[in-house]
Order: C-alpha cells, then structure tokens, then sequence
C-alpha cells in the first residue's frame, strides 16, 4: 500500500511541477514541509509514509491545483473519499464496529466480543 501511496505521490507532484512550472523540491518544501520529499519519495523503493502525510499533501494539491487545469483522477478521487467521511461519522465505540462473534470455551471475559445467550 504504500508504494502505491507513494506512486500517487510522485505523479501528482510530476504534473503539478509541469503544470504550474516548478520545481519538484520547491513543490516538495510547499506541500510537504521538506525539499526532499518527493526526491526521497521516488528513491527509496520501500519508503515509508503514513496516511496522515498522504493526506496533508494531497489536501495541498487539492487546495492549489492550477486552475483550468486538468486534475489526476487520483486528486478527485481522494477529494471524494475525505468528503464521504465528513459526512459520515461514526459515533459507536470500536467494539460496535467488530462483528457480534461467540466468545469460545475458556476465553477471557474481557474480551471486546460479547457471548451470545445459551439456549
């Protein structure tokens, strides 16, 4: 998942550098806070990322996309995703979340699952 977090990356930094006539590391200090982030991006293979990164910087690109410009179908993509979470919050707690299962013969009885009745 993360190469292809990073693949996402590394495109839109490509289009938007072409786009708006900039330098990928001066995209790179705007975006993300660091020159080399797109540089490192696209040489480290296994590089590591983490979703609240991915989403500061293409929350960036969605808010300074060059206008008249065409946008990755990834931007719009990731744009619909955060709008669909604006609206859908969940207020249960994460044991609402997990499947009701039964809880087996000698578990612990603090286990988030809860039993289902004995008939």
């Amino acid at each position: 998942m993360e190469n292809l977090i990073a693949t996402i990356l590394t495109r839109c930094s490509q289009g938007y550098a072409s786009l708006a006539g900039t330098a990928v590391a001066t995209l790179g200090k705007k975006a993300a806070g660091d020159w080399r982030f797109f540089s490192n991006l696209a040489a480290e293979e296994n590089k590591t990322i983490t979703l609240r990164k991915y989403d500061a910087v293409m929350g960036w690109f969605d808010a300074n996309w060059p206008e008249n410009s065409r946008r990755p179908l990834c931007l719009d993509d990731w744009k619909h995703v955060q709008q669909w979470q604006a609206t859908h919050s969940y207020s249960g707690t994460p044991q609402d979340m997990w499947p009701r299962m039964v809880i087996p013969a000698g578990a612990s009885s603090d286990s988030p699952y809860q039993a289902e009745p004995a008939e």
